[in-house]
């Protein structure tokens, strides 16, 4: 079951983990295919008298039986090597045989197998590695068979790891996540252990020392530096396929010049440790570890580029040069090659606080895999250590002086221990689990109990494990392991929220405002938006650019520098949804979003964050599409305020809505902004995208955002019928001067308090400056609606009204009457 692929494919899926896609081998797919191919051993060799572009071998495969056979891959062939040849019966021999470039094979009893015919490679395999070398041993004879002897990989699970998981971006991490989701399947611990048959512990001074720093900088920084060195090593020696074929699969180039490069590769792969190996003869003196350079220095680092080492950073030196920057690089002029006959082998444990240095100095561009900053489990130093001096041995041979394992920092690296009470989970979860299922849990995941009772436990966290920090984390972990799909849909009636403040279980109370979000967003489809969805992180320099005065709340361990913050506005994506399309030539846009934004309340501290659903939207360009009937006109800020009033349903008289105007919003045209308000409550602001913005951004045309708070809006539904009057309406009109500052809100205002019964509708007809209007004064034309419901109004009456309105103006606003 364990071994099924969906079932993996599941349990990484219920993990937390993505599957990717799977990809299966060009040619080798199912056990059949192995069928026919056998392992052979060269009796002799020569070059074709008919094609001198071919090899013709006699090979003995089965019980002394000899066939002969015909090859273009030009491998240095020897006497009583051992190969892989896949018969005239094989599939394999059967499907390349009827290809053009292997015509020759007509004439052939079989195929010589290469690493290309059976694999699919990256192109970054060099072809003369393509050749498969068998180790010389006589047993491997007897196995006849290929899949006896090498298990080939029939597809491969592409996964992709969460950022804050580093422990499981390798083999080991991976399988352990894995046994903890399974009842039955735990993982087993390879024990890493001193051997004496392979003379791992060899009790020889080491020819080089390395002098222990007694700085109180490097000591906080680096816990633990432990070194060996490995002695007339043979570094022409290819690395075994098991190993060649994992780098493969997991796409690692293979290096040729630097062979002990395909090590430290592989042990990240499998251990997700780094480790580093120098060329012992270009190591002069003792090595001494400081913090302490005069000044700035360059140095040609192992990816082949100059780097400047700033001061104050770990660095590793002799008594002439810089050998290495502590979990950055190291000098490209001392990495061994295949040439090199003694090697110095380096492992630290270095501390994310050091990281955060070289992050501070802008360093970690410099550096192609960067496993400090994520955190290292140190209690495994030791093993990587080695396992390190054990592949080394038994690949490349050597004698090996004394391990020396240096402790900088006598304080042990603290261990986190947790308390969670029991009924805290239930809450948190929604549904109740039972004690024996939790804890079962606990101990697969985290090994190690310290105590519990009936009302709680406290666990102690892996060293592993730095992505724990509190008792969310832990339930987090619980419930993926549980599986999300056994949450129940009918949850229990229990407690669903904590009172943090008077440390008491409480009943959490939520308000839904009265508002319809899919009727809202269905009017703006309606209208020719389109909805959008963006991240919710933003870039920190982006959001201080357009907010200012807003506190930024800064994400602990940011995927990259553009996803460092959250955001505070819908703001960021919706202009971003502009520029995009804009590059693409469309020039009618209308975007909206609805999402959750993040402030803190009071703008204090952390501790007080809070999520809101706002709604936003943003036009710009053309009000129509392209017709040939039409004559088109750019959008402006009356488009989208005739849209709001519509979402926000104004055609009841219930919803009253007005605009105040402010310049206090930054991303604002400062004389084109205003803020909504809903029934007397700010709900939200409209206006120009300022300009300075649409400059740098390059944007054309005036664009025009919104944004509502979706908390604060409470839309009335509620529809009042009213009896039509018979008696007929009179329509009038009055135009005055009056002050430029006043605005149209203030004059309806006004109007509206003296509560006329028979005005029915009061509204601005036109507004005018420049010629014959006096410097700061503007012209209002008002249009005033006039009905009775129980009787035909007679003109003095009318002129009753209208002189009631003129009066109250005058008293308010000093307005002078104008003659049409």
């Amino acid at each position: 079951m364990f071994n099924s692929m969906e079932y993996v494919i599941k349990q990484l899926t219920m993990l937390g983990f993505e599957v990717e896609h799977i990809e299966y081998t060009n040619i080798i797919t199912n056990n059949n295919i192995l069928n026919k191919i056998y392992i052979g051993q060269i009796n002799n060799f020569t070059l074709c008298e008919q094609k001198t572009n071919l090899y013709k071998l006699n090979i003995n495969i089965r019980q002394n039986s000899h066939i002969t056979i015909l090859s273009n891959d030009f491998i240095n062939y020897k006497k009583n090597m051992y190969v892989i040849i896949a018969t005239k019966q094989s599939i394999l021999y059967k499907t390349l045989s009827t290809l053009p470039q292997y015509s020759f094979l007509q004439y052939s009893d079989g195929l010589l197998c290469a690493k290309k015919h059976l694999w699919k490679y990256n192109s970054t395999y060099p072809k003369k590695k393509y050749d498969i070398i068998l180790p010389k041993k006589e047993y491997i004879f007897k196995k006849e068979y290929l899949h006896q002897f090498i298990k080939l990989h029939s597809s491969t699970i592409y996964v992709t790891i969460p950022y804050n998981r580093y422990d499981c971006n390798n083999i080991m991490g991976l399988a352990r996540e894995l046994s903890s989701c399974s009842q039955n399947i735990f993982l087993r611990k390879k024990k890493h252990f001193i051997n004496k048959k392979n003379n791992l512990n060899i009790h020889t001074l080491s020819p080089i020392s390395v002098m222990k720093p007694y700085n109180s900088k490097i000591t906080k920084y680096l816990h633990q530096y432990n070194y060996c060195i490995i002695n007339h090593v043979n570094l022409y020696k290819h690395i075994p396929t098991w190993m060649e074929e994992r780098l493969r699969i997991a796409e690692i180039p293979i290096s040729i010049n630097y062979p002990l490069i395909n090590i430290s590769n592989y042990l990240l792969l499998e251990l997700g440790y780094p480790v580093s190996f120098y060329d012992a003869d270009h190591i002069i003196g003792e090595i001494n570890i400081t913090s302490n350079l005069e000044e700035q220095t360059i140095m040609s680092s192992n990816n082949n580029q100059e780097i400047n080492i700033p001061k104050n950073l770990i660095t590793m030196n002799d008594k002439k040069k810089i050998l290495s920057v502590a979990g950055l690089c190291q000098n490209i002029n001392i990495l061994p090659k295949q040439n090199t006959k003694n090697i110095f082998i380096e492992n630290i444990f270095l501390t994310q606080t050091y990281m955060k240095t070289l992050v501070k100095n802008d360093m970690l561009h410099e550096h192609i895999i960067t496993p400090y900053i994520k955190g290292l489990d140190p209690n495994i130093q030791k093993k990587v250590f080695i396992r390190t001096i054990e592949l080394v041995k038994n690949i490349y041979g050597g004698n090996n002086n004394l391990l020396n394992f240096i402790k900088l920092n006598k304080k042990n690296v603290s261990k986190k221990t947790i308390k969670v009470y029991f009924h805290r989970i239930n809450t948190l979860l929604g549904f109740n689990l039972s004690k024996n299922i939790i804890l079962n849990i606990i101990t697969k995941l985290y090994s190690k109990i310290l105590e519990f009772n009936d009302d709680f436990f406290k666990v102690e966290i892996p060293s592993w494990r730095y992505d724990i920090t509190n008792f969310e984390d832990i339930v987090e972990d619980i419930i993926r392991i549980y599986g999300y799909d056994k949450i129940p849909i009918k949850t229990d009636n229990i407690y669903t929220g904590y009172h943090i403040q008077n440390n008491k279980m409480t009943h959490l109370k939520y308000l839904y405002n009265n508002i319809n979000i899919n009727q809202i967003k269905s009017i703006l489809v309606y209208k020719g938006y389109y909805e959008v969805i963006n991240y919710s992180l933003v870039n920190i320099k982006t959001q201080s650019k357009f907010f200012p005065n807003i506190k930024n709340i800064k994400i602990c361990n940011p995927i990259s520098q553009d996803m460092s913050v959250m955001r505070n506005s819908l703001f960021y994506g919706l202009i971003k949804n502009i520029m995009f399309n804009q590059h693409r030539q469309q020039t009618s846009l209308r975007f909206f979003e609805y999402g959750l934004c993040f402030d803190l309340q009071n703008n204090i501290n952390l501790q007080n964050i809070s999520q809101k659903y706002y709604l936003s939207g943003i036009i710009n360009g053309n009000y129509y599409n392209e017709h040939w009937k039409i004559n088109n006109r750019k959008m402006d800020f009356y488009d989208l305020k005739g849209d709001i009033e519509c979402i926000l349903q104004c055609d009841n008289i219930n919803n009253i809505i007005h605009y105040k105007k402010t310049d206090t919003i930054s991303i604002l045209h400062p004389q084109q902004s205003a803020l909504i308000y809903l029934n007397n409550i700010c709900i939200g602001y409209i206006g120009v995208i300022h300009p300075k913005i649409s400059i740098n951004l390059q944007i054309k045309n005036q664009t025009i955002f919104f944004e509502l708070f979706c908390h604060k809006i409470n839309i009335i539904y509620k529809h009042n019928v009213h009896y039509i009057s018979k008696f007929p309406m009179h329509q009038r009109e009055i135009s005055f001067l009056i002050k430029k500052d006043i605005i149209y809100d203030d004059i309806i205002g006004i109007l509206k308090k003296i509560n006329i019964k028979e005005v029915v509708n009061i509204n601005i007809f036109d507004v005018y400056e420049g010629k014959n209007i006096p410097i700061n004064y503007k012209n209002i034309t008002l249009s005033i609606k006039i009905q009775s419901k129980i009787c035909t109004l007679q003109e003095e009456e009318i002129n009753y009204i209208l002189q009631k309105y003129i009066q109250s103006l005058k008293d308010k606003y000093q307005i002078i009457l104008r003659d049409h």
